[in-house]
């Protein structure tokens, strides 16, 4: 089956992606697209807001803590919740 691309820019970027992954022509564009396709949301499925959020807290949570210090202590406040 042919593909036919019509656009300079298009066949430009093809040929240069073709070069630099050490790829040929055909296998770049169909390596290109199906990277591309898994980055988009399958059709007719939406991810609400909620659940990117508990996403976003999900990555949040596994990051590496910076300091074990309690917030307070980091803040510059003592027992009594006053600045020091």
């Amino acid at each position: 089956m042919a593909l036919h691309i019509d656009s300079p820019v298009a066949e430009s970027l093809a040929r240069e992606v073709a070069t630099l992954a050490n790829e040929t022509l055909t296998q770049a564009t169909a390596n290109s697209l199906e990277e591309r396709l898994a980055r988009l949301p399958a059709r007719g499925t939406t991810t609400s807001a909620s659940t990117r959020l508990q996403g976003l807290a999900d990555e949040y949570a596994e990051l590496d803590v910076a300091s074990h210090q309690p917030p307070d202590d980091i803040l510059g406040y003592d027992a009594d919740r006053l600045p020091t």
